[in-house]
């Protein structure tokens, strides 16, 4: 298979194990600048380092793991190394649980940061996102401009008050939190960066809670009030 030129490649409900023949793809792929793979199994923290080895040019990346995923800090330690640049990062934790928690965690996170440009960052359903972690993320990302957290279920106002920390951060994003109030929120008046503030479903967030967040804010609230 030759794709030596592709520049984009997207998966969904892609089977990786090595039969199924889908990793040779991303072995092949050397000119690689976006990665989707969405809802995934039988990927290997060796899949991932080889797509880092081969597609130094990568500029985004998206992964939405399954609960079979094998995938580890060692899968971004790698990207964080051969991928300088890198600024595009989407991690989606959905098909986790508490008692089958992903082998990802924060320190993996801060080995992308230190070696790569990262600008926007999504993470959706990350257990490992706590008052602590968005803290110690406040003070590691001097490049981050777009932060978006779905359901970080142990972040509340105290840590969301870390977002101020952010240097360069003008868009964040929060959806479905039931752990940030009106009283986090406060925190963020002022800031000299934060251009656009989006709120969903959030159900301990009133619309008159975000006013003054942020220059521009939006609040949604489609759902029932209820966690």
């Amino acid at each position: 298979m030759c794709c030596e030129r592709l520049k984009e490649l997207c998966f969904t409900n892609c089977d990786f194990r090595p039969e199924r023949g889908s990793s040779l793809i991303l072995e092949s792929c050397g000119s690689l600048e976006k990665v989707c793979l969405d809802k995934f199994t039988g990927l290997y923290d060796s899949d991932i380092i080889s797509l880092s080895n081969k597609s130094r040019s990568l500029k985004s990346i998206s992964l939405e793991q399954s609960w079979v995923s094998a995938l580890t800090d060692a899968s971004l330690k790698a990207l964080g190394s051969n991928c300088p640049f890198l600024e595009n990062v989407e991690l989606d934790f959905v098909g986790f649980t508490s008692w089958s928690p992903s082998l990802i965690t924060i320190e993996g996170i801060l080995a992308l940061i230190n070696g790569c440009p990262i600008r926007v960052l999504v993470l959706k359903y990350a257990r490992f996102l706590n008052d602590s972690a968005m803290e110690t993320l406040s003070l590691a990302y001097p490049c981050l401009e777009t932060l978006e957290i779905e359901r970080p279920h142990i972040v509340t106002d105290l840590g969301i008050g870390f977002v101020v920390n952010f240097p360069r951060l003008v868009n964040l994003k929060i959806t479905w939190c039931c752990s940030i109030t009106n009283d986090g929120l406060k925190l963020l008046i002022g800031s000299e960066t934060l251009h656009h503030l989006m709120i969903k479903n959030c159900p301990r967030i009133s619309e008159q809670g975000v006013q003054g967040a942020a220059r521009h804010v939006c609040y949604e609230q489609v759902l029932p009030r209820r966690c």
